[in-house]
């Protein structure tokens, strides 16, 4: 299983083993241990691709959108 560095903004970072491949699908399996406005840094150690995400979400707190930056 491919290891993850967790970076959410201003909190601390962790690694996690997730069975996924892609950035964005790791950020969705970990995105609910925070608010929907921290930015969270998801790197990817076997390749050392990194990206940022938010997300979005609507009244009732359906997920509405993940932004990349």
């Amino acid at each position: 299983m491919p290891k993850y560095t967790i970076m959410p903004y201003g909190c601390k970072w962790y690694s996690v083993e997730l069975p996924v491949k892609e950035l964005r699908l790791a950020f969705s399996m970990e995105a609910h241990n925070f608010s929907t406005l921290t930015p969270i840094a998801v790197r990817n150690e076997e390749t050392k691709e990194i990206k940022i995400f938010t997300r979005e979400l609507d009244e009732n707190g359906n997920l509405l959108q993940v932004k990349e930056y």
